[in-house]
C-alpha cells in the first residue's frame, strides 16, 4: 500500500542479476529495499527505473543511495545489518549529504525513536533485518569491500529514477 512496511534488505538471492548482461542497457525494476537497483548499478546500467506503491521506499533508497557514497564498506554493511542497525553515530556521517526532504524524514524518525536505530529497525517501520553474511550472501555489490567500491563509482555514472506507481500503472503519464 501507499505507506507499508520496509524491506530494510532484500528478501531473495539477487545473485541472479550477475548472469544478466546489463552493461548499458536501461532497466525497470522494483524499488522495494533499493538493493535490486544497487546491484544493477554493480551490473552496469545506464538507466534505472524503479517503481513501487510504496512512497516510503524512496526514503529507503536515498538514504541507502547516501550511505553508499558516506560509508566505507564496513560501515554500510553493519549500518544495514544486525550488527549495527541503522547506528545514529553512522547516520550522523550520511546526514550532512541528504537532501530535503530526506533529511527532515529522517531526522524526524530518528527522534521518534530516541536516536536509537535498534529500536527503528525493531519497530513496525521495518520488516525484519538480515545477519551481516545474509546481505553479503544475497548481494554481489555487496561481496566484497572491491565490488562495493566499484558499484560506489559507479553511481556517478547512472540515472536512477523513480516512480511511485504499480506495475499495471507503468508508461502512464
Amino acid at each position: 500500500s501507499k505507506y507499508s512496511q520496509l524491506y530494510l534488505n532484500t528478501t531473495e538471492n539477487l545473485s541472479y542479476l550477475e548472469k544478466i548482461d546489463v552493461r548499458g542497457k536501461d532497466v525497470l525494476t522494483v524499488t522495494g529495499s533499493f538493493d535490486q537497483c544497487l546491484n544493477l548499478v554493480n551490473g552496469g546500467a545506464n538507466y534505472i527505473c524503479n517503481f513501487d506503491v510504496n512512497t516510503l521506499t524512496i526514503f529507503l533508497s536515498t538514504l541507502k543511495y547516501t550511505a553508499m557514497k558516506a560509508l566505507n564498506y564496513k560501515e554500510y554493511v553493519d549500518f544495514f545489518s544486525r550488527n549495527n542497525p541503522l547506528n545514529y553515530q553512522t547516520y550522523l556521517k550520511i546526514k550532512p549529504l541528504l537532501v530535503a526532504p530526506f533529511n527532515e524524514y529522517w531526522n524526524f524518525v530518528y527522534n521518534l525513536f530516541s536516536l536509537d536505530g535498534q529500536k527503528l529497525t525493531n519497530s513496525r517501520l521495518f520488516f525484519g533485518i538480515e545477519t551481516a553474511e545474509q546481505l553479503v550472501a544475497t548481494n554481489p555489490y555487496l561481496r566484497n569491500e572491491k565490488t562495493y567500491n566499484e558499484t560506489k563509482q559507479k553511481l556517478d555514472n547512472v540515472h536512477i529514477n523513480f516512480e511511485e506507481k504499480n506495475l499495471l500503472e507503468i508508461g502512464e503519464g
